[in-house]
């Protein structure tokens, strides 16, 4: 099987295990059909910024589909954006959904979806868990080296 098939599976699993568990918490008589396909959407659209990183490393000058799905052009670069995979974006989710009173939980299903997407990338690729902090990237100038895996170091 097709190891980007096999990785957007690990994400859309966690992401419904997590979503299964924000049901369950906030006591909802029945699933919000509605918020949950909105927050799945999220989880697995979320590699979206990987485009934004892709056209950096090749001076917005071309694309290639087979390219940019083998991920290579990550290993050639010396910066690592990905400016949506971020925790401060859930925490931001989070605080939206307080300052609504708690209105709209389309807004933690959201929030739900994109920490799935970092919990599963964190796991499986062995990232540091202060990796997918954008501010922490930010400090270090987006250096690559933040997302060396400890599989790798040890």
């Amino acid at each position: 099987m097709n190891i980007l098939l096999l990785h957007e599976i690990g994400h859309s699993a966690t992401y419904f295990l997590l979503a299964i568990l924000l049901v369950k918490l906030l006591k909802l008589k029945k699933y919000p059909v509605r918020d949950l396909i909105l927050g799945y959407l999220v989880t697995v659209g979320l590699d979206g910024d990987h485009l934004f990183d892709y056209f950096m490393i090749n001076n917005w000058s071309h694309f290639n589909l087979k390219e940019f799905l083998s991920g290579y052009y990550f290993e050639t670069a010396d910066q690592i954006f990905v400016l949506f995979h971020a925790w401060e974006w859930v925490a931001f989710c989070v605080l939206l959904f307080l300052l609504f009173k708690k209105k709209y939980k389309v807004i933690l299903f959201i929030a739900v979806g994109i920490a799935a997407q970092l919990i599963f990338d964190t796991v499986s690729h062995g990232f540091d868990w202060q990796a997918y902090f954008i501010t922490n990237r930010y400090l270090h100038n987006f250096d690559k080296t933040i997302f060396i895996s400890r599989k790798l170091i040890k």
